[in-house]
């Protein structure tokens, strides 16, 4: 079980202050990743960030160094998956950024001004930073949802026995809070008896995880969060049932050693039907920006055959001789019934938002510009496809986490990694400590 990839805040600044007729300084740098570099006033605003949320909270850390070297591991991780992005060609241009901040904005209730203002006050970016840093969450969890899609197999029996399961008992179950130590390498069973023994105990699980666990979520205290009973891996579904609130559990053997859990804290839920899902059939009519049709002209021209659908010009026509979309523009840029979930994020977005016989306005996708008419919505037929659908989701919200640190791992083993920072250095933090 381990913790998917925080957002971090970077610092952007390349060179320190220098005094005034002093020669300029030049930011000292705290490692090398591949032909990256990670900065020290990067690495220190991150851990000072640590430190403050560690404080408001109330949370102890554990030493310096851990913290330190945990943040630069965070770092690094960030970096290479930005690395991976350049080299794949991955942008995130500024129309889709645009509507990223919107919507972000709107979902907190303010302006994008209002959105800015925000994240000047609450952390010192200025709009520029603030949009830099949102651009670079967005590519990399576009590159986590592609990468990760191809490394999670679920089989189609594991599907069905899991909705067999939900349809029988309804979805709403338990809810445990959790946290919990990973503890790996060659002496790792008696190392996890032992800690396991001392928070029975009595002794601080979140100081304990803090000083030994090998997990992300080591500076948090292994703070978990709340998980759904049916989210949990079999195994450990089946060591939590009886359980009660302040119970330790374990160790329970992993792929690369133990794991010890405690139980903060249990809702129990009432079991309630899934509703079937809602499946919607629709036109759409896709034009791609190229080198000499820029967004903003492709935008304007779609708002015109809006207008002309609007007017009365047969949606279907128009898509046949303008739609570049070769799979539906033959039919009309009719596609079959389906549910939004298939569909490019921002597409399905506007999609659901629509009544039927209602044409949205242009909307930059992945693939391009469209405008969508959606013409006829329904309830999934098959009542049990709900059920498969959402323990399809369980499944793979339980090997998301350790298919990702996996992932993660990956990159930082086959990188170039070199320790120039003097606070690890002295202690003596070696670079294979942080693959």
């Amino acid at each position: 079980m381990k913790k998917i990839l925080p957002v971090i805040l970077t610092c952007l600044s390349a060179l320190l202050p220098a005094a005034a007729g002093a020669e300029e300084k030049l930011d000292d740098i705290a490692a090398v990743v591949n032909r990256d570099v990670i900065l020290t006033s990067e690495l220190d605003s991150f851990v000072n960030k640590i430190k403050s949320r560690a404080q408001k909270s109330g949370e102890a850390l554990p030493d310096e160094i851990t913290v330190r070297r945990e943040a630069l591991k965070n770092l690094m991780s960030k970096s290479l998956i930005l690395q991976l992005g350049k080299r794949y060609g991955l942008e995130i241009n500024d129309v889709q950024l645009d509507q990223t901040i919107s919507a972000m904005a709107k979902r907190d209730g303010k302006t994008v001004d209002q959105f800015y203002a925000g994240a000047y006050r609450d952390k010192g970016l200025s709009p520029l930073e603030t949009r830099n840093e949102i651009r670079e969450q967005m590519m990399i969890e576009e590159l986590q949802r592609s990468e990760l899609r191809r490394r999670i197999n679920i089989s189609n029996q594991e599907t069905d026995q899991l909705a067999k399961a939900l349809e029988q008992e309804g979805y709403g179950s338990a809810q445990y809070q959790l946290a919990d130590i990973s503890v790996t390498g060659d002496s790792s069973a008696s190392t996890a008896e032992s800690i396991a023994r001392r928070a029975r105990s009595g002794e601080d699980f979140a100081k304990l995880a803090r000083q030994y666990s090998s997990n992300p979520r080591a500076p948090q205290g292994g703070y978990i969060g709340w998980v759904p009973e049916k989210a949990l891996p079999a195994a450990s579904g089946r060591m939590l049932e009886g359980s009660k609130k302040g119970d330790i559990i374990g160790p329970l053997p992993t792929s690369d050693g133990f794991i010890i859990i405690k139980i903060l804290d249990i809702k129990s839920g009432a079991a309630e039907a899934l509703e079937p899902e809602k499946e919607y059939r629709a036109r759409h009519i896709l034009i791609k920006p190229t080198p000499i049709r820029s967004d903003a002209s492709v935008e304007a021209d779609l708002r015109t055959l809006k207008s002309r659908a609007e007017s009365g010009e047969d949606f279907g026509a128009l898509a046949k001789k303008f739609s570049e979309d070769p799979g539906s523009a033959p039919n009309g840029g009719e596609m079959p019934f389906a549910k939004p979930g298939i569909f490019d994020p921002a597409f399905a977005a506007a999609l659901v938002k629509l009544s039927p016989g209602e044409i949205s306005d242009p909307v930059r996708s992945s693939f391009g510009w469209h405008i969508i008419k959606l013409e006829e919505v329904r309830s999934d037929p098959d009542t049990m496809a709900v059920y498969r659908d959402k323990a399809y989701q369980i499944l793979y919200s339980r090997k998301f986490s350790d298919a990702l640190e996996d992932w993660l791992s990956e990159l930082r083993g086959y990188a170039y990694i070199k320790i120039l920072d003097p606070v690890l250095s002295r202690a003596g933090v070696k670079e294979d400590q942080l693959k």
